[in-house]
C-alpha cells in the first residue's frame, strides 16, 4: 500500500513539475518580397517580376530558437529549398532565387518541424 501511495505522490509532483515548465518561444515572422537587398533591408517591394530577374524574400525573425528555416521556392513541378540559420532571437536575413521561367511562382519559410510561417505568391512575365 505505502509502495502505491508513494508512486502515485510521485507521479503527481512529476505531472504538477511538467505542467509549469514554460512554453518554448514561438518564431515569428514579417516577410517581403522585391527586387534587392541593400544594408539588409528589401528595395523595390514587389510581386511581379520579368524572366532573368532575381526574386528576394526578406525576413524578420524573431521570439523563437536559432534552429534553421527552409526557404522554398516553387513553380509548376519544380521546388527549390535553401536553408538559412537563425543566428538571435530577432534575426534579419533573406534568400534570393534566379526566376528563369515565366508563370505563377511561390516562395514559402518553414520551420525546423517543416511547419508554414509564411507564404506568398507572385508572377513572372516574359516582359
Amino acid at each position: 500500500m505505502k509502495r502505491i501511495l508513494l508512486s502515485l505522490l510521485f507521479v503527481t509532483i512529476f505531472s504538477a513539475a511538467e505542467a509549469q515548465t514554460p512554453a518554448e518561444p514561438q518564431l515569428e515572422i514579417s516577410a517581403k518580397l522585391g527586387t534587392g537587398v541593400e544594408d539588409r533591408e528589401l528595395v523595390a517591394e514587389s510581386t511581379t517580376f520579368v524572366v532573368g530577374d532575381t526574386a528576394y524574400l526578406w525576413m524578420r525573425l524573431t521570439g523563437g530558437p536559432s534552429d534553421p528555416v527552409t526557404v522554398r521556392w516553387t513553380t509548376g513541378e519544380h521546388t527549390f529549398d535553401v536553408e538559412l540559420r537563425v543566428g538571435s532571437a530577432s534575426w534579419r536575413t533573406w534568400s534570393s532565387k534566379k526566376l528563369w521561367k515565366s508563370g505563377d511562382w511561390s516562395v514559402e519559410v518553414l520551420d525546423a518541424a517543416g511547419a508554414s510561417l509564411f507564404r506568398t505568391d507572385f508572377s513572372v512575365t516574359t516582359q
